[in-house]
């Protein structure tokens, strides 16, 4: 099942712009907006790091299921 994130929800709760989590994550701008916009699928390595910076227990955290993505459209 593809898995898609919660980065967008995550980031906004922080108050954060896009650039200064990818900053924070380690990764470019262009990456993160693609991930937001659901055109790439992170890494794992990458989803590691956005759990970190997110202060996630676990990478499940971060993810939610495609169907529930495209329930909530």
């Amino acid at each position: 099942m593809i898995t898609i994130t919660n980065l967008r929800k995550f980031r906004k709760e922080k108050g954060w712009t896009q650039k200064e989590t990818a900053v924070k994550i380690g990764i470019s701008l262009d990456y993160i907006k693609k991930i937001e916009c659901y055109d790439k699928i992170p890494s794992v390595k990458v989803l590691m790091r956005i759990s970190d910076v997110f202060n996630c227990k676990t990478i499940d955290e971060i993810l939610i299921k495609e169907e529930q993505h495209s329930n909530a459209s």
